[in-house]
């Protein structure tokens, strides 16, 4: 996303007076163009239900095993308040603020221009190079071309790509991209003095070594990046904000979809949460897509039925009654609605992604805010990075590793993210983002 790139609205749709007309369940997909039936129908031609795949046996949510449990907990040792808190109001004790222009994300991926996306990333190797100079008190003339030969050590800066798009990720196909400024080259690095490291594909980094051959860069050492500095809030603010929570601590509710099973559209998980949520009345609820999910099979299919019973409904409307209507129980919390790029209702399917569209949805004109996604909270103190993508998974998925026990895995996923600064580190993005959730169980656990 780049600030110059045009946000929606500047061009207006052609009218296609001579289209095919669609009638009933059909026009539920065509409708939709993230749909991925949609996507893969240029002819507009009517999709036969009856071709998809059978739906596997589900156990029906009211059915379902330990409903309710605990998994984890983590810093027990702190009281567990009691909710609903007696006499508090959602809105004098927490104060949200999105730490970001979300005007930004209205933008047109298609629309973006090459160069500036190559300017872009040259600005941040820049500023990763001077973050290290800064930080390691090196002079100017330390830093150099790693593409050119000489027998002096230098310091190279610059973003680690391979020599193919296709094929495993290895130690002899790693290559160093500096920055224009820098050459602009991609040379190959040896890696055969350093014991120890772990990249992933569009990480930025420093290495310090020699090219004497010319034809690749021996690396001697990994200039660990600086540590980010911590938070710091003033005393007064701490105060103020201290006062307001006179009642009890800030309580958040989090939840993720989908939000129905594979075999029906009757959203029944969302129903209990929004249920337990109206009873407990948290200060924030902050739900993250996919709220109809684009992968659903009845959704994909276009087999559905409404309320109303009109079957040439579309998935707005699925919207509408199914998940508009239960997030009408939450009048005493403030809820937070981030999209996915697997949303059916959001006509934006690119990452950073922007939030869903009010009008369209029948919710409320101030509650709750659409966020974009990825997005970042503040309420004085702390603050928070919300986004649906494993954006903690990609990095480890993509990554390649050599005695790295500097930190369990879960831990070094949270640096890879926290060092590069950047909610999408991996680039070239990964075709087929993995679900955190089939991931994380093989996971060593992290102490607590």
């Amino acid at each position: 996303m780049l600030p110059t790139t045009p946000v929606r609205g500047a061009m207006k749709r052609k009218n296609f007076a001579n289209e095919t007309p669609r009638t009933g369940k059909t026009s539920r997909i065509l409708d939709n163009p993230s749909s991925p039936v949609a996507m893969a129908s240029p002819s507009r031609t009517p999709h036969k239900p009856s071709s998809a795949a059978p739906l596997e046996a589900i156990t029906p949510f009211r059915q379902r095993n330990n409903a309710g449990e605990t998994i984890e907990v983590l810093n027990p040792q702190i009281s567990k308040p009691t909710l609903p808190l007696d006499g508090a109001i959602w809105n004098s004790r927490v104060n949200f603020m999105f730490n970001m222009e979300i005007k930004h994300f209205s933008y047109r991926p298609m629309y973006q221009k090459l160069s500036e996306a190559s300017e872009t990333q040259d600005e941040r190797i820049d500023e990763f190079a001077m973050a290290i100079q800064e930080h390691y008190s090196l002079p100017d003339d330390a830093f150099g071309d790693p593409s050119i030969a000489s027998p002096t050590e230098i310091v190279a800066v610059g973003r680690i790509v391979s020599d193919s798009l296709e094929g495993k990720f290895n130690p002899s196909s790693i290559l160093l991209e500096s920055s224009r400024m820098m050459g602009g080259m991609r040379t190959p690095l040896q890696l055969l003095e350093v014991s120890s490291f772990a990249f992933f594909p569009g990480q930025i980094l420093a290495v310090k070594g020699v090219n004497s051959s010319g034809r690749y860069f021996q690396v001697h050492e990994i200039l660990e990046p600086p540590k980010l500095p911590p938070a710091s809030t003033p005393v007064s603010v701490l105060a103020a904000h201290a006062k307001r929570l006179d009642a009890g601590p800030v309580s958040v509710f989090i939840a993720s979809g989908p939000y129905t099973s594979n075999d029906n559209l009757d959203f029944e998980a969302l129903e209990e949460l929004c249920a337990k949520c109206a009873e407990q009345q948290p200060d924030a609820v902050i739900l993250t897509g996919p709220f109809i999910d684009s992968a659903h099979p009845l959704v994909q299919t276009g087999d559905f039925d409404l309320e109303d019973g009109n079957e040439d409904g579309t998935i707005e409307d699925l919207f509408r009654q199914k998940i508009s209507r239960k997030l009408q129980q939450i009048q005493n919390s403030m809820i937070f609605l981030i999209p996915s790029l697997r949303d059916a209702v959001s006509k934006h399917t690119a990452f950073p992604q922007e939030g869903l569209k009010r009008k369209f949805l029948d919710l409320p004109p101030v509650r709750p805010p659409l966020s974009p996604a990825p997005t970042r909270l503040a309420n004085k103190n702390p603050a928070s990075k919300m986004s649906p993508q494993s954006i903690h998974v990609l990095p480890q998925r993509a990554s390649l590793r050599r005695n790295n026990k500097r930190h369990s895995l879960p831990p070094a996923m949270r640096r890879d993210h926290t060092e590069t600064c950047h909610k999408q580190p991996v680039l070239p993005p990964l075709l087929a983002p993995p679900n955190t959730a089939q991931l994380l169980p093989s996971l060593p656990s992290a102490p607590t």
